[in-house]
């Protein structure tokens, strides 16, 4: 079992038995585990007492957002964007009274900026930290989602230019309707499209250089 434990802002390696006496004595802190492995499992199910359900899908990514309510704790699945655009990491939350437990297959480098916020003002400073904690968490994941959403942005826009700069003429060739397409650049490959040179319609070459295409 990998196993680390976040109190105060101090993270520390622990075993089951430590995790253990932390869950029996009351205070609040942060368990983020890499996987769920038999001994895992364990001590998710009989020392925090999961319902094997949750424990049962913490074990298994790939796996759509969701929160699950149960009578003494309440179990998430949440996603963050990994740079450039590599996909997903997924995350699998525990809140308890007393504590959360976070579990991730891959790295998840939004925890890095978790444990840093917290650094700075600690969870247990606040009244209710799990659920400051949780939020943290869920934030920190949710802003992974702007610098990809940024480059998805500007490939709109280039392709809005780039589509501004066209001229579409439609007609009929030997092999059925088409449509002629006029740009400065290979507009159609940038945009993804697999467009094919398309010769001798009788349609004089744009004033620009450019060429036809058939599309």
């Amino acid at each position: 079992m990998q196993a680390v434990v976040i109190r105060d802002g101090t993270e520390a390696a622990a075993t089951s038995a430590e995790v253990a006496e932390l869950v029996h004595g009351g205070e609040f802190f942060w368990l983020d585990l890499a996987g769920v492995d038999e001994e895992a499992a364990t001590l998710l199910s009989d020392t925090f007492g999961f319902h094997r359900l949750a424990v049962t899908d913490a074990q298994h990514f790939g796996q759509r957002p969701k929160m699950n309510e149960f009578d003494d704790f309440t179990y998430f699945v949440v996603h963050g964007a990994l740079p450039d655009g590599a996909g997903t990491s997924e995350l699998h939350i525990f809140v308890t009274a007393h504590a959360v437990v976070t579990v991730h297959e891959q790295d998840c480098p939004a925890l890095e900026d978790v444990k840093a916020r917290i650094e700075r003002r600690h969870a247990s400073d606040v009244a209710s930290p799990q659920v400051a904690l949780l939020y943290v968490i869920v934030d920190s994941l949710v802003d992974t989602f702007f610098p990809e959403l940024g480059r998805f942005d500007d490939q709109i826009d280039a392709a809005s230019m780039a589509l501004a700069q066209m001229v579409w003429v439609p007609t009929t060739t030997s092999e059925g309707p088409c449509v002629l397409v006029w740009g400065k650049t290979d507009v159609c490959g940038e945009l993804g499209w697999p467009p094919r040179v398309a010769g001798g319609y009788g349609f004089p070459e744009p004033p620009w250089g450019g060429r036809a295409q058939e599309w």
